[in-house]
C-alpha cells in the first residue's frame, strides 16, 4: 500500500471510530488508525504484527501502558480474523472494515489506479 493510500485509509477509519464510538476515546483511534498498517511496508500478509513495532516505538518510555495497551489491541486484531479483546478494540475493527467499503475509499482507489 502506497503511502498515499495508507494515508487516506487511516483517515477513513478514523472517521468510522469517531462514529461508532460517538467520540470517545479519540486519542486511541487517532493513533491506532496512523499506525494499524504501517507493517505492510514490510509484509502485507501479516502487516498487523510488523505494525506493533511501530506502537512499541510511538510509546517509547511513555508510562502511559494502558493507552498502549489497549492500541495494541486495536493493531493486532483490526483485521476481520482478529478478535479484539477490549472495547476500543472491537469499535476500531469495524471501523477498518466500514472504511474499506465507503464509497470514498472506493472512488479513492479508482482515481489514484
Amino acid at each position: 500500500m502506497s503511502d498515499e493510500k495508507r494515508v487516506y485509509h487511516a483517515l477513513l477509519v478514523y472517521k468510522h471510530a469517531k462514529m461508532l464510538s460517538k467520540g470517545r476515546d479519540l486519542e486511541v483511534y487517532k493513533i491506532a488508525s496512523l499506525l494499524h498498517d504501517e507493517g505492510k511496508e514490510v509484509n502485507d500478509e501479516d502487516h498487523e504484527i510488523f505494525s506493533l513495532i511501530k506502537v512499541k516505538k510511538y510509546f517509547g518510555n511513555n508510562p502511559d501502558k494502558e493507552l498502549e495497551a489497549v492500541i495494541k489491541d486495536c493493531v493486532l486484531n483490526h483485521r476481520s480474523s482478529g478478535t479484539p479483546l477490549t472495547v476500543q478494540g472491537r469499535i476500531f475493527q469495524q471501523a477498518d472494515i466500514l472504511a474499506k467499503k465507503d464509497p470514498e475509499w472506493i472512488k479513492f482507489k479508482e482515481r489514484i489506479k
